[in-house]
């Protein structure tokens, strides 16, 4: 089966890390032989721990590095690179081990934060658990990792304040998080966002000619547009969104979990679909439309 990962950084220097190193790698009757545990080149400090499968079994054995760690006085911390590593150490309730607790932070790895439903967990769950926690971070906005904007507007909306860099970065505003997301990702995400926001508008505007239609038979004041018209427009408008939509599913494939991916594009087409058809079949009932 192909190995998951799990990199984990620490703050003490080279030697001790390397006291870990040299540990079995075994606990509770287990032997860990699929677990490999090696320094990183480029960051003495960091460790990335390879597990061969996505079991229940590699539980243990982070579970294990965690207390080694615990017991060589190294603080710890965790980036989970796929959803199911993350969802595990979610519902053990593990991650309390890897919040620096000085600063309140949690770490999140770009590569999961496409995972809504798991960032609202670590939210919730972390609100309970430390209520002074108030900041999230993330890894530096790249091109590959632009697509952090939408994790950031997660937490916002849930109260919390965000910040871009690794976790010896110094805390920035929202604004200056988003301002500097800079990646062809996030430029496509906004041209959705812009293009169903485009959309509603137009619904806005339709509704608006099929209820001032209602309540006088007057024709529409000079320069307004007719309810066909305004039917037209939205045609073109939802064209544009469908267009926008298909540009980011091809540009964020690969970059955001396919799953989450799907959903959330499958949902705004729905909710598109259903301002559309309600909207023409007012326009019809109300003799508007043919």
């Amino acid at each position: 089966m192909p190995k998951s990962t799990v990199s984990i950084f620490l703050d003490h220097l080279p030697p001790t890390a390397e006291r870990l190193c040299a540990l079995p790698i075994e606990a509770a009757g287990k032997d860990f032989e699929g677990l490999e545990l090696k320094l990183i080149d480029n960051f003495p400090w960091d460790f990335e721990c390879r597990m061969k499968s996505c079991t229940s079994y590699d539980e243990i054995a982070i579970g294990f590095v965690s207390e080694q760690c615990k017991a060589l006085g190294l603080n710890l911390y965790l980036r989970f690179p796929c959803e199911d590593d993350f969802a595990r150490i979610l519902r053990l309730r593990g991650y309390r081990k890897f919040i620096k607790r000085d600063s309140g932070k949690i770490i999140i790895d770009s590569e999961a934060v496409g995972f809504k439903h798991l960032i609202e967990s670590v939210a919730e769950d972390a609100a309970a658990l430390l209520p002074s926690l108030k900041f999230f971070t993330f890894p530096p906005v790249t091109a590959e990792s632009g697509y952090t904007e939408i994790v950031s507007d997660i937490l916002i909306n849930a109260g919390y304040k965000t910040a871009a860099g690794c976790c010896e970065a110094d805390w920035l505003s929202a604004d200056e998080f988003l301002c500097g997301a800079d990646s062809i990702v996030v430029a496509e995400y906004r041209s959705l966002k812009d293009s169903y926001q485009d959309y509603c508008i137009a619904c806005e505007e339709l509704r608006l000619s099929i209820i001032m239609s209602q309540l006088s038979s007057m024709p529409p004041a000079a320069g307004r547009k007719t309810p066909g018209r305004l039917v037209n427009d939205l045609h073109i408008n939802r064209k544009a969104f469908d267009n926008n939509s298909a540009t980011f599913r091809k540009i964020a494939a690969g970059r955001i979990e396919p799953d989450w991916l799907d959903l959330m594009l499958r949902a705004m087409k729905l909710a598109a679909d259903e301002l559309l058809h309600s909207l023409e079949d007012r326009a019809r009932q109300s003799g508007l439309l043919n």
